[in-house]
């Protein structure tokens, strides 16, 4: 019944979208989770760098409250409203609205008025098979879309069957929130000092619970590598090595409903709980030293940064098979050490931290010029490239 009714909405939308006169000074964002991501990032840029435009938020869960105070960490401005995303007004405004930006979909099966600039900043570039490169047509409509790069730019384009100019070469705006002072360490209890090292652990999903439900690799109750009996054992390693290590579960992931226990230098950080200390993921990101990932597209972007990544594939065949990537040779292209035991993620993390080895500067930056053709102002270049003003 649901999904009748959506459907239904979705194709009253359409009608109305090539009828009704769209307002210049009207922006309309949407993500997942509300507030976050490329959409967040390109949201404080045009609060900042654009008095003169309405901005609406169009939300799922959050209540107005807390958005004012997780908007207020970035920005002083006030010209914005929070809306309920399926609502009557939640449509008026996307309907009025010359501009949307969503990261995920919004009204995905509404068809697009020309005039209406839809633009799909997505949630990074993939390694991972996503869209149509992933057999799934349910992919949203929108008049254009985003890439790093001309390398991405042709899989984005195949991935969401969009013509290959349509997708600008911008870089992410949430790339920009990286080269950004900020205090995410300290409100996530961490002083960050030279003398220890924070490590960002961010493995991505095996079974999700909302959005796309599915399973790729291996499903386990333990995080990649370390079993839960281990992760007594990895705190009282980083003690030795003065190191600290945060791990930021996808929101998707089912290890969400874990109940874990605390630790001194280990940090798990689960759903909402970045959002409740009012903390951008690529704020937090660009505040460590080591990034720790397997498929996530999330170390595309921490290239930038030239600093060292370890890759935590101990599922690599299986994960493979069931999801796939959008490269022939994806190892290529993850210029990092690849860790599969518990073992090897103490070894480089030992070699990393205490000897300060770093291996892979030189695979690093040849990838990042590979992947990433644009990585400064990305929120400007987007604006400029579709005529914003």
């Amino acid at each position: 019944m649901k999904k009748y009714i959506v459907k239904i909405a979705c194709l009253v939308i359409s009608l109305l979208d090539k009828v009704i006169p769209k307002n210049n000074d009207i922006v309309v964002f949407n993500s997942f989770p509300d507030l976050s991501d490329n959409s967040f990032a390109l949201f404080v840029h045009i609060l900042e760098k654009y008095p003169h435009k309405k901005n609406v938020w169009l939300v799922k869960t959050l209540k107005n409250e807390k958005c004012q105070a997780i908007i207020a960490e970035f920005s002083n401005s006030n010209n914005f409203e929070i809306i309920g995303r399926d609502t009557f007004f939640g449509m008026y405004y996307y309907l009025r609205a010359k501009y949307v930006f969503f990261t995920h979909g919004i009204f995905s099966d509404a068809k697009i008025a020309n005039k209406h600039c839809v633009v799909n900043l997505w949630h990074g570039m993939p390694l991972k098979t996503i869209g149509l490169l992933d057999n799934n047509p349910a992919i949203p409509n929108f008049k254009y879309g985003i890439a790093n790069s001309s390398f991405y730019q042709t899989i984005m384009s195949q991935a969401f069957g969009i013509k290959k100019q349509n997708i600008l070469i911008t870089g992410q705006p949430r790339n920009d929130l990286m080269f950004q002072k900020n205090n995410c360490l300290e409100k996530l209890g961490y002083e960050h000092n030279s003398d220890k090292k924070i490590v960002l652990w961010t493995p991505t999903y095996r079974q999700s619970i909302v959005g796309d439900i599915r399973i790729d690799g291996n499903v386990s109750s333990d995080f990649p590598v370390v079993k839960s009996s281990q992760l007594i054992e990895l705190d009282e390693f980083l003690e030795t090595i003065n190191t600290k290590i945060i791990v930021k579960l996808h929101p998707m992931d089912i290890l969400n409903n874990n109940v874990f226990s605390q630790y001194r230098n280990i940090k798990i950080i689960k759903k909402g709980e970045l959002e409740s200390v009012n903390c951008q993921l690529y704020s937090l990101l660009g505040a460590v030293d080591i990034l720790l990932t397997d498929f996530s597209s999330i170390y595309v972007d921490y290239l930038l940064l030239d600093r060292p990544i370890g890759f935590v594939l101990d599922d690599f065949s299986a994960y493979s098979k069931s999801r796939g990537f959008v490269f022939d040779k994806p190892g290529e292209y993850m210029p990092g050490q690849k860790i599969a035991t518990f073992e090897q993620l103490k070894d480089f993390l030992y070699k990393t931290v205490v000897l300060n080895k770093d291996s892979f500067v030189n695979e690093r930056q040849r990838v990042n010029k590979m992947l990433n053709n644009k990585f400064n102002n990305s929120s400007e270049e987007l604006l400029t490239l579709i005529g914003f003003g």
